[in-house]
């Protein structure tokens, strides 16, 4: 695959640095910068999480969170206003009753339509879900 079509791929839905959904409905916890051509070629189905917190290094970056003796990964001293996106999308399965008008988008096979907006710049994501600018 040409690289530069990867690279403005990327660059078009950065998200999530550090992990990336898989197909089986999981967590995978992997630099995403490696994924890219094989999920571009069909060979791994990855999940790119939009959220990213403090893109801007303003604290410490994306990758200052901490791991707990659980595992579980978390951000000391978070700061809400830190979490940041490019773009989002929402999957309108057929049967959603709840997105009447969605339906005027022709529905093919088993899937509904897929809505993605993106952003030009990082936006804080209680902007994109309030509808603030």
């Amino acid at each position: 695959m040409n690289e530069n079509a990867i690279i403005s791929f990327r660059d078009l839905f950065l998200g999530f640095p550090l992990a990336y959904g898989t197909d089986e409905g999981g967590c995978r916890w992997a630099d995403v910068d490696t994924m890219w051509e094989k999920h571009l070629s069909g060979e791994e189905m990855i999940g790119i999480y939009p959220m990213v917190y403090d893109p801007h290094f303003t604290r410490a970056g994306p990758d200052s969170w901490t791991e707990g003796p659980d595992n579980h990964r978390y951000y000391v001293e978070m700061d809400p206003d830190l979490w940041m996106c490019k773009w989002g999308s929402i999957d309108i399965d057929d049967g959603e009753d709840s997105l009447i008008i969605a339906r005027a988008v022709p529905i093919r096979g088993q899937k509904g339509p897929i809505i993605t907006v993106i952003m030009w710049r990082w936006t804080p994501t209680c902007g994109c879900a309030s509808g603030d600018p």
